[in-house]
């Protein structure tokens, strides 16, 4: 046998090809094989009129050597052999091809990623790369464990990663894997950021908020609940502020904000992190005081007036204030009570 190469090398196999002469005398041929300079042993047989062998169940990131020769009569390697082919190859094989590329977290502007690799695998590092858009593929860099977070990107936008295992030669030249599949994420809208509570009314809330620019959101969700209550969807806005209507006075809320991308339907889409949460204590309804009715004189005497009035219920009033003024003269504040009676005194004969 004549010219023998090797071609297809993976982490695992190869394929062996040869010449032969079109009168060869042979009944098969014998193929032998030896991994690091080691001992040649016997691997396999082919028939007569085979010119090629797939080589599998090989070691990642391996070293073997392999030759052949044409056989004829007696059982397989022991028959009359020829010459050994008029050269044996050398081949290393590849680094273990990275598998199983899957998304662990992703924010507006991160993505983390990890794969698996055959065990062993053969390779001393991990080149990572990654594209956007119609661009070519960029190495972003190598790591030494099968993970990897890539940030500084930006919101809602479509992003490619690969993943190729190497090895260092002898050498000093690298050896690739084969590339693994593609990972296509989209990374999230921007998370909402200084989200905050004002304009605090008796059953309303006003809040704004921040995003990164550009945000990638088509809108944002806004959810609140009683302090330790469960999250309720409120309603959805198209600029960083909202008023949050319908509330009960003298209540604690807490709010929070999504980015939301949704594309052509409504909720079931993809958010952002959530924003801080900004809370909120609505105030007591302000509530005019029932008007006094009746009222009289009770007590008169040179200097003074006792006075006594009546009032609905609830009444709403906190006290009572008292004026005064001479026949046509200017109201004058006189004190204040908690009762529906009071004495004023201090007043002028006459």
């Amino acid at each position: 046998p004549s010219n023998l190469t090797v071609s297809n090398v993976t982490e695992n196999s190869m394929n062996l090809s040869w010449n032969i002469p079109s009168t060869h005398y042979a009944n098969r041929w014998l193929i032998q094989r030896r991994s690091n300079g080691g001992a040649w042993s016997n691997f396999a047989t082919v028939t007569s009129d085979t010119t090629n062998y797939f080589v599998s169940g090989l070691t990642a990131s391996s070293s073997y050597e392999f030759r052949i020769y044409g056989e004829s009569g007696g059982p397989a390697w022991s028959g009359t052999r020829s010459l050994s082919s008029s050269n044996s190859v050398s081949v290393k094989t590849l680094p273990a091809k990275p598998t199983n590329l899957t998304v662990t977290n992703k924010t507006g502007n991160s993505v983390s990623f990890t794969w698996s690799t055959a065990s062993p695998h053969g390779a001393d590092r991990w080149r990572v790369e990654y594209v956007v858009g119609t661009q070519p593929w960029q190495e972003v860099t190598t790591v030494t464990s099968k993970s990897f977070t890539m940030n500084g990107l930006s919101a809602s936008t479509v992003y490619a990663f690969r993943v190729i295992a190497e090895c260092d030669n002898a050498d000093g030249t690298t050896t690739d894997s084969v590339v693994s599949s593609t990972l296509r994420i989209i990374t999230l809208p921007a998370q909402p950021t200084n989200l905050t509570a004002s304009n605090i009314t008796d059953d309303s809330v006003s809040l704004s908020w921040s995003t990164a620019s550009p945000h990638g959101a088509d809108r944002w969700l806004i959810q609140y609940r009683t302090s330790g209550g469960t999250w309720t969807d409120y309603d959805t806005s198209t600029s960083k502020s909202c008023t949050v209507t319908g509330l009960t006075a003298n209540t604690a809320y807490e709010f929070r904000v999504y980015g939301e991308r949704y594309g052509t339907q409504t909720w079931p889409s993809e958010y952002s992190l959530v924003s801080n949460t900004a809370s909120a204590t609505t105030v007591m309804p302000v509530v005019q005081p029932v008007q006094p009715t009746e009222l009289i004189i009770t007590a008169l005497t040179g200097n003074s007036v006792s006075l006594a009035w009546s009032t609905d219920t609830p009444h709403y009033a906190d006290r009572w204030l008292i004026q005064y003024r001479p026949e046509n003269g200017t109201w004058v504040n006189y004190d204040y009570t908690t009762d529906l009676y009071i004495t004023v005194s201090g007043l002028t004969e006459g």
